[in-house]
């Protein structure tokens, strides 16, 4: 009877919990991208990384950071070309392939004159 009643709460603990599930006579932490990385404490819970590396420390891995090597915590991407703003030379403007002709930063899809450094 006890053993039941112990079942039961962990049952009732786990359903209590949106990040458990019920495991034999105990909860386990769900893990979706099956990682190793339970979901709840994992750094880019839907893609497997389990080294979860995070270059540029804003908290989301680099297998789902739009920028992995500048911090960029709340991945905006306005211009919905997979690089978030943070990285992006034209972050307005769809350009995905970053392509920079005159290599002054600026995309050739934001800059006028990509041929010349000076003008943009």
């Amino acid at each position: 009877m006890l053993h039941e009643t112990l079942r039961q709460s962990f049952r009732v603990a786990c359903a209590a919990a949106a990040f458990c599930t019920l495991i034999g006579t105990g909860c386990a932490l769900f893990d979706i991208d099956a990682d190793g990385v339970p979901t709840s404490i994992d750094n880019c819970p839907l893609m497997a990384n389990a080294s979860q590396e995070d270059s540029d420390g804003d908290g989301v891995g680099n297998v789902c950071d739009n920028c992995p090597d500048d911090p960029n915590e709340d991945q905006a991407d306005p211009d919905a070309d997979f690089i978030g703003s943070a990285c992006d030379n034209c972050p307005d403007d769809f350009n995905p392939s970053q392509e920079d002709g005159d290599l002054d930063g600026f995309g050739a899809a934001c800059d006028a004159n990509d041929s010349n450094p000076i003008v943009h």
